[in-house]
Parts: structure tokens; sequence; C-alpha cells
């Protein structure tokens, strides 16, 4: 029998026998080491050299854990590359290809070509990555996107599905009052009381729900009636988007309407409904932060936070960092990643994306207000929301997404058809805007590319909002608000053609005398649709709309109109035509000076530029409304002694005011978008 070659292991540990004192203990540390202090460097033989199978078990472990996170490292880098797409960057201007001398459109003649084709490529890769994701619900309903969660960890699954108790501090939420804190029944007691929040809730259906679809209709309906039957088992975060479609609501009541001398307790109705708004929105924000929305969210969570930016944008202007903050939590809970890959029904996935789709039209928004050169163009590897009704969904009727292609044929409207509208022409106004900022005249191919395209959202819009007698009030409202917007397009687009002498129709300057023509279209088409929002009474609900967005438009159609009657580009029987229309306008703006901000600040700047035209021009008598508006004004316009009589209508001698020029060509594209962008204070200063 061969020798046993085994070497003898040392029974001592490795302190005891270099100092060659004796080894108690058999575990380790050993009774020597921890009685001498060294407890924590005594180690025996044995472990120090262990046997040549364990270390070959240890090294193929390390192997596999090794070739395991390169996978998930892999799999990070291609799921940011498909969900994160690096081709967004080549819209951005930069010094390379700025030099290149690249035009707008590159060689591609569709804007939204190259995504279309980079997002084919990666569309497999993306899917496959995505569908690793995984929604976790805690027991509060509460909700955390988890991805690659192919083989999670059990506890760590419990961990993030129901947060710690206890986080909150007694004193309040950190950056909220005290008061974010307080009792449900508190909270409840801010409703107004069941009639009226009934009332405002309907209102907030028929007004502000299809102008921003946010929510399943049904389904908000639906958790409604379950919160009136029992309030007090409701989610703050229910109660949260309830206060803020109700302030919502508030904003479409007209001056008359009988619930602002229910609720408001303000001296004037514009008070009224300042007030409330601002109330419903306050206790909205307290119900999130009693849920301590920054560490633990649902669906509702996002829902609120984006129509609580909405109703602030509308109410006191931007508020870009409650965007921020509500962009990360929707990717907390997996609003960034397509439904399609999570295991989420038909509505909650529309909602989704709508919720998506919300947040990319706010981010636009938002760089436009900031004076972007070019404002944030609208792409992503999401699916857009699908152009079908509410109840369709319920139905599973079969439908197709449109994101952002041309319509072929005519189809019913839905509640959806408005915000994908809106996309589109964003997407139109990010072209014009790095077109005519370049710093040079656009080439007149280009322009004519871009008016084209805008022709083709005006047949759009012409083939789906028919026929108009059957259509609904909000639809009819859709209609004048997206023709504004294209004719306020085409003004941008051809506003640099200003700044050059007019020339005859049969001249040379073929392209300055069209686009003096489009120009005049465009902005008595603005003044028009302004006119009947404002005379006919089915649109009240829409007034803050006049008083906002509407307002600015008109300003800057009436502006376009001032040049053009100083440089001469209008006929005789136009001028008349125009400068009654113009006249109009003003004392519009006089007139709601006091409840519209920008009314008040474009009668300031417009009125000593008008004051030449006000005296010459006779009120038009053809309209019942226009003469109303001259008439309720007279006596404080300082010009009544104008407005009945039958003047000699003489422009000469008028010419257009330095300043006003300087605000055709000085002023950026991108600030003539939004009025939280333009420069009033600058302005207001120069009249």
């Amino acid at each position: 029998m061969p020798p046993n070659t085994s070497k003898r292991v040392p029974v001592s540990c490795e302190n005891c026998r270099k100092r060659k004192i004796r080894c108690f203990g058999t575990g380790i540390p050993c009774d020597t080491c921890v009685k001498r202090g060294f407890a924590s460097s005594c180690q025996f033989k044995r472990d120090v050299y262990p046997s040549s199978q364990a270390q070959a078990t240890l090294q193929h472990s390390l192997v596999e854990r090794i070739s395991h996170l390169e996978s998930l490292l892999e799999q990070n880098i291609a799921l940011t590359s498909a969900t994160l797409p690096g081709h967004e960057t080549r819209n951005l201007p930069s010094p390379q290809s700025d030099s290149n001398g690249s035009g707008v459109f590159g060689d591609d003649t569709t804007p939204t070509a190259s995504h279309d084709a980079s997002a084919g490529s990666s569309s497999s890769t993306a899917n496959n990555l995505l569908s690793s994701g995984t929604l976790l619900t805690s027991p509060s309903g509460h909700v955390r996107y988890l991805p690659f969660s192919t083989a999670p960890d059990s506890a760590l699954i419990d961990m993030i599905q129901e947060p710690a108790q206890g986080l909150a501090s007694p004193n309040g939420f950190p950056f909220f009052s005290s008061e974010s804190l307080l009792a449900r029944q508190s909270l409840l007691d801010s409703l107004p009381p069941s009639r009226q929040c009934d009332e405002l809730h309907s209102i907030f259906l028929a007004v502000f729900s299809p102008l921003f679809h946010v929510l399943h209709d049904p389904t908000f309906e639906s958790k409604y009636a379950d919160f009136k039957n029992d309030a007090q088992s409701a989610p703050l975060s229910f109660l949260a988007l309830l206060f803020v479609t109700l302030a919502l609501a508030v904003t479409a009541l007209d001056e008359e309407h009988p619930l602002l001398m229910d609720l408001g307790r303000e001296a004037t109705p514009t008070a009224n409904i300042r007030s409330l708004a601002s109330k419903y929105r306050a206790a909205a924000m307290r119900c999130l932060a009693a849920d301590n929305f920054l560490w633990q969210h649902s669906l509702e969570t996002a829902q609120a936070l984006v129509l609580l930016i909405y109703a602030i944008n509308h109410a006191n202007g931007p508020a870009w960092s409650l965007l921020g903050t509500t962009l990360n939590i929707a990717v907390a809970i997996g609003c960034h990643v397509d439904p399609a890959m999570l295991n989420v029904g038909p509505i909650e996935a529309e909602e989704r994306r709508r919720c998506w789709a919300a947040l990319m039209m706010l981010h636009t928004i938002q760089n436009t207000c900031l004076g972007n050169l070019t404002p944030f163009k609208i792409q992503s590897a999401i699916a857009m929301p699908e152009d079908i009704d509410d109840d369709d969904l319920l139905t599973g009727a079969s439908v197709h997404h449109h994101p952002g292609s041309g319509y072929s044929s005519p189809r019913p409207l839905t509640k959806m058809s408005y915000i994908l509208f809106k996309f589109r022409l964003y997407n139109l106004a990010f072209d014009i805007c790095q077109l005519v900022s370049s710093g040079s005249a656009p080439e007149e191919s280009l322009v004519r590319r871009l008016d084209e395209q805008i022709a083709n959202e005006q047949q759009s819009h012409a083939a789906r909002f028919y026929p108009r007698e059957q259509l609904p009030t909000y639809h009819l409202a859709h209609s004048y608000i997206l023709s504004n917007y294209t004719s306020h397009l085409i003004l941008l687009l051809h506003r640099p053609c200003l700044n050059l002498p007019y020339e005859p129709p049969h001249s040379q300057a073929a392209t300055t005398h069209s686009s003096y023509s489009r120009c005049e279209h465009a902005a008595l088409t603005i003044l028009s649709n302004f006119d009947m929002l404002h005379t006919n009474p089915d649109f009240k609900p829409y007034q803050w709309y006049i008083y906002g967005l509407g307002s600015f438009h008109a300003f800057f159609a009436v502006t376009t109109l001032l040049v053009l009657l100083g440089r001469g580009g209008l006929s005789p029987e136009s001028t008349e035509h125009t400068t009654h229309i113009l006249r109009t306008c003003l004392l519009r703006f006089h007139q709601t000076a006091a409840r519209s901000e920008i009314s008040a600040k474009a009668s300031s700047i417009l009125r000593p530029l008008m004051d030449d035209l006000i005296a010459k021009a006779p009120l038009p008598m053809t309209s019942p409304a226009i003469a109303a508006a001259g008439a309720d004004s007279s006596g404080e316009s300082g010009h009544s002694g104008a407005t009945r009589e039958a003047l000699e209508f003489d422009l000469n001698g008028w010419t257009v005011p330095e300043h006003l020029e300087n605000m055709m060509s000085v002023i950026p594209c991108e600030q003539w978008l939004s009025p939280a962008g333009f420069p009033w204070a600058g302005m207001c200063q120069e009249s």
C-alpha cells in the first residue's frame, strides 16, 4: 500500500504557533487570542490553505457571478440606447452640424423619418429588454417599476412593495407646512358641498377632459361614484386628483355663473374664480403630501401632478420645478415603459400612454417658455395614445396608433384627437423656429415646404371637424383653438418677409407678396376666431383660453396687421375692413384687462400705436357684437366722438413706429410661441 503523502495540518492557530504558546479552544477565534486581544487576526492553517476542490468551486462561482454581472451590464447599455435614443441629439444644433451646412431637414424631407427608422431598428431589442420589467403593487395601492426582475429576491420585493412606516416626521412633511398631514376628515371638509361638487365634476368632464385628455373618463366617474358612497376609504391620491379637477372646473366658470355666488366669498367674480381655484390646488397638494408622494406613488399620483401643473400654468404661470418631480415619479412607476411590455389591462395601458404624452407636452411648453432656440421635439420610443374614445376601450374595439402621421381618411373625432393634433403642430413649431431663427433669410424652398405641411394640417383639421353642425361644443372650441395655432405658425414662418419692402404682385418679388398675403389671411383668421369665441355664448366655458393664449395670438395678429398697414401691403378695401377689426380688438383688450393680464399688457402696448387709427376709423356696424363692444367701452376709451361719426377714412402719413418694427424683427421666433416667454416688460417701456 502506497504511503500517505497528505501533510499534517496544525491544530493550533497561527498566532499561538508563532508565539509558541498553548492554543485553547477549537472555534475561531480561539480562547487564547480572545484573552490576548488578537481575535481579529486569529486563523487556522486549514482556513489559510483550503483544499483544491474548494478552491475550484470558489473560482467557478466567481466566474459565474462575473458573467452574470457582464450580462446585466450589456442589457442595461442596450436598454438605455433603446429607450433614450441618441438620434434625438441630431435635432440639436452643434458646431459640427452647423459647419457642415446641413439644412433644417438634412437629407430627409420628413421631420420624423429619422426617428421612425431608428425606432424600427431598435424596437426588437427594446421590447425584449423592457418585457423583463415588473410592476410591484403594495397593499396600499402604491406602485413601483422594477426592471430586470427575472429572478428577484423575495425579501427585496417585500421591502419595495410596502415602504417602511413611520417615515413621516411628526412635525410635518419636510418641504411643506404641518398642514400637509391634516387628518383625512379635514381634507374632506375642504371639498365643496355635494351638489356643487357634482356640478364642477361635470364641468371638468365637459371642458377640460377633452382638451387635455389624461384620464379615462368612465374609470374616473366610477371612482368618483365610489368616493361619494364611502369618502373615508378613498385613496389620498384620488382625493388629490379630485381637487385638481375641481380647480380646473372653476376656471371654466363665467362671471355670472351661480356657483361663484354659492362658493365664493370675494368681492368680484374674477377674484372668486382665482381664490377658489387656488384653494382647491392647495388642497390637492396637501393630499399628495399626506400620501408621502415623494417616496410612494401610484398612477393617480402622476395624473394628479400632471393636471396640477396644467392648472398652475393656466393660473399663475410656469411650475417647472414640479414638472421635474413629476417626470421622475412617472419613471418610478414605469410610465416610460410601453405598457405593451407590462402586465396591465387596456384601460391602464392607455392611461399610462396618456400620462407620458401629457408630460412630454408639458416639457415642450416648458422649453418654449424658457426661450429655447429649438423647443423640445416630440419623439419617444413609447407608442402614442390611441385616437379612440374611452367607451371603445371598454368594448375592446380594434384601433391603430397614429404617432404623428397624417390621417389617410376622415374618421369621427375622439377626445384624444385634439392632443394628437397638437403634437404634430408642436413638431412644426420646432422646425419653423429652427428655420426662422437661423440668423439669415430662410431659403424659399424650405419656407414653401413648411407652408405645405401647415396647409396639410389645416386640411386634416377641416376633414376631421366635419360636419360642424353635428359636433359637440368642445369639438367646435377645439377647431377654433387649432385654427388659431396653425394661423399663428403661418405668421411665425412668414414673419421675416415683413421686414422687406412691399412689392406689387406683378413685380419680380412674388415671394414677398405671397408672404404678405399669407400673413394677412392668417391674422384676420385669428381675429375672426377671437371674436367668435368672445361673442358666442356656447363658448363661455372657454373664456380662460380667450384671456390667456387666445389674447396672445390676437396680439400677434394685430401687430402683424399694423405692419402690413404701415407698409401699404393691403388694398384700400381691405385696409378699411382691417382697421375696423383692429379697433374692435383693441376695445376688447381694454374691456377684458381687469381679468386678463395679457389683455392689459397688449392694450398698454397697442394703445399709443393705434391712437391715430382709432381717431380716423368709424366703428363698423355690421356686427351686433362689435357694436356692443364699442358702446360698452366708448365712455372709457376717450374716443367716443369717433364711434358713430362717419369720418373720412384716410391713413396718409401714418407709418409703422420704430419699436413696432423692432418687435417684429428683433424678438426671436420662439418667444412668440408663448406669452410666458414674451418680453412684455421691455415692450411696455418702449411704448
